[in-house]
Order: C-alpha cells, then sequence, then structure tokens
C-alpha cells in the first residue's frame, strides 16, 4: 500500500507539476482569476458558494486546479484537501470544496441546491422559501347560525286606509276585538344548552308607549333628547282600550324571548318614553310617530323563538305624518344604506301600503356571543 501511494503521489505530483507550469499566473486557469476563481465553478460562492461558480482562485482549489496546489487537496487527492477536502476538488474552494459541490455550502452541500444555496450562488434562496401560510384561519359563520331569520327581518304595519283626522288609520292587525297580536316570530338557531347575546341594531318608524315598569335605556330622557327607546322589561297597561290616562290607547312593541333565559327580563319595548310623555295626554308624542335607530342586545336560548307582539286596545295606529299631522305630507324616513342584509329591493320608503304611510321595523343583527 505505501508503495502504491508513492507511486500515486509522484503520478500525481507530476501532473499538477504540469498544470502548474501551464497555468498563467496569477490570473491563469486556476489562478488568481482564473476560470473556477473568485467566481469559478464550485468554489466558496459557486454553485450554491458565495459568488463564483467553482472556487475562490482555481476550478477547485486556491491556485490550482483542484485544490491550492494540487487538483484534489492540499498535496494528494482525498488528503486533507482532497476531493471534498480543504482545497481540492471539493476542498476549501475547489470544485466541491468547502463550498463547492458536497462541501459545507456547495450543491447538496449545508445550503445545497433547493437551500439557501449560499450567498449569492445558484439555488439562492432556496426553492419555495420560507413562504407564508396558505390562506388565513377564515371566519365562523355561528353569528349567523345564530341569529337565523332575525337577523334583517322587516316588521310592517300596514294603515288599512286614513281616518277623518289625517293622521290615525285602522290598524291592519287588529280586528275583531283582537287587542294583543303576535305579529311576527323568529325562530334562532345554535345550541339549545347554550344561551345567546344578540346584539342588534334597530331603525323604523313608530308611535310611542309608556310602559308599566321596566328599565328604558333612555332613563328619564325626552324622546326629543334620546332616540334610544328600547326598554328592558315593563307591561302594558290592561284593560279594553287601556288605561288612557297612561297612554294605553296607543300601541305597544314588545319583543318575548321564548323559552325564559333565566335571570332576563324576556320581554323588551322598543318605543317607550318616560310618564309624562305618553301619547294620550302629551303633545311632544300624541298622534305623532317616530324615527326610532339605536343598538340594542338581548339574550336567547339556542333553538329559542323571539316574538314580536303588539298590544292594541282600540285598533287604531298613528300614520307616519313625521311633523304635517293636518294633512301627513311629510312623511318621515330612515336611512337604511349600512344595513346588512339590506331589506328587500321590494321595500321603499316612505313606506305606503292603502295610500297612507304605515309604521315598520328593521333588524340588523351586528354582533352575536
Amino acid at each position: 500500500m505505501k508503495h502504491s501511494r508513492l507511486i500515486y503521489s509522484a503520478t500525481f505530483f507530476l501532473a499538477v507539476s504540469a498544470c502548474s507550469a501551464a497555468a498563467t499566473p496569477p490570473s491563469g486557469t486556476g489562478g488568481q482569476s482564473a476560470t473556477g476563481g473568485a467566481s469559478a465553478s464550485g468554489g466558496s460562492n459557486g454553485s450554491g458558494g458565495s459568488n463564483g461558480s467553482g472556487g475562490a482562485i482555481a476550478s477547485g482549489g486556491s491556485n490550482g486546479s483542484g485544490g491550492s496546489n494540487a487538483s484534489g487537496g492540499s498535496n494528494a487527492s482525498g488528503g486533507s484537501n482532497g476531493s471534498g477536502g480543504g482545497n481540492g476538488s471539493g476542498g476549501s474552494t475547489g470544485s466541491g470544496g468547502s463550498t463547492g459541490s458536497g462541501g459545507s455550502t456547495g450543491s447538496g452541500g449545508a445550503p445545497a441546491t433547493g437551500g439557501r444555496g449560499g450567498s449569492t450562488g445558484t439555488g439562492g434562496a432556496g426553492t419555495g422559501g420560507a413562504g407564508t401560510g396558505t390562506g388565513g384561519a377564515g371566519g365562523s359563520a355561528v353569528g349567523v347560525e345564530v341569529a337565523g331569520p332575525f337577523d334583517g327581518a322587516l316588521a310592517l304595519f300596514p294603515c288599512n286606509g286614513g281616518q277623518g283626522n289625517h293622521f290615525d288609520c285602522p290598524n291592519v292587525g287588529c280586528t275583531n276585538g283582537s287587542v294583543t297580536n303576535t305579529k311576527y316570530s323568529w325562530k334562532i338557531g345554535g345550541d339549545s344548552t347554550k344561551v345567546y347575546t344578540l346584539t342588534f341594531r334597530v331603525r323604523g318608524i313608530s308611535e310611542v308607549y309608556y310602559y308599566n315598569g321596566g328599565t328604558r335605556v333612555a332613563g328619564n330622557d325626552s324622546v326629543l333628547d334620546n332616540k334610544n327607546l328600547f326598554i328592558t322589561g315593563g307591561a302594558v297597561w290592561p284593560g279594553l282600550n287601556g288605561d288612557k290616562t297612561n297612554g294605553a290607547d296607543y300601541n305597544s312593541l314588545q319583543l318575548i324571548v321564548t323559552p325564559p333565559v333565566t335571570g332576563e327580563a324576556n320581554t323588551y319595548g322598543l318605543n317607550s318614553v318616560r310618564q309624562n310623555e305618553n301619547a294620550h295626554d302629551s303633545a311632544t308624542t300624541g298622534h305623532l310617530s317616530f324615527p326610532l335607530d339605536y343598538v340594542a342586545s338581548i339574550k336567547v336560548m339556542g333553538g329559542g323563538t323571539i316574538s314580536m307582539k303588539v298590544y292594541d286596545s282600540n285598533c287604531t295606529m298613528v300614520q307616519n305624518c313625521g311633523t304635517a299631522t293636518s294633512d301627513c305630507s311629510k312623511p318621515r324616513t330612515v336611512d337604511l344604506s349600512s344595513a346588512m342584509p339590506a331589506p328587500p329591493a321590494t321595500f321603499t320608503q316612505p313606506y305606503t301600503a292603502g295610500g297612507t304611510h304605515g309604521q315598520w321595523i328593521h333588524f340588523d343583527v351586528t354582533d352575536v356571543k
């Protein structure tokens, strides 16, 4: 083995000597700037290296065609700097050296082809790179599923022609002595074991009502100062034609939640005013309707029901006459441009039926928790 190695070393030495004699220093083939030099193939910046297509100096080595002095290593092929060694073909700067093919950073080295590939070498930042995730997490349809048909619901209260005073009209849904009328009912979705909080925007045109008890969002504010007419709890005034001293001959508008949620009122009024503004006695509210636009929240059981009930003791309602009660020529409108979902395209304002301007309520659910 020693003898063979000596023969191989001698042969290798002769080959390198011949190659060295033929190179053009310091820039010859395998020299400082030769093919495979600072940008040569497989070097510190070669395919996958820093810059060169090869070694730092030579086509695989510092000066030589494959290493600092010999092709394939510092002195011998397979030596400390041989093929894949420090300087030889695949050496520190040679083809496949420390950054060459199979080297620490060469094509297949630490940042091999498909990886980062070295500072600027072939392979660049790596096929595909770090990238970003495919798409986001996406939203949830829970709110829509729970709110169901209540979201975007439009409750209409048409007049059945005008009356002699021009601002009242027969209530279409109130005939034959019917006093309490369930006008609408909406089934809620979700898990029947859970309680959900629905937050929604109320917009519409309605007459007002003073409820017996309950807690008004507006407190004791006048309807002229606070347009939020929502009330938690509260009851209607009983009796045929109602207790007129409390304005019970006007119409209530209530949401009733079933099954009842423990610890909650489960009854909510949409058109409340304070006592001294009950529509029977007050010039501020009597025979007038008002625009509604506010946000409210209620709790419901999953799978439950929200119903709208109207108590009308005399089967008469107030038209949407605006401020012109004598001829009802200035009906009000409410902006619904931001409602989602929007009301049906068939709904136009001012809402008119039978030649008279009726009342209406639109619900837009904005949050479900």
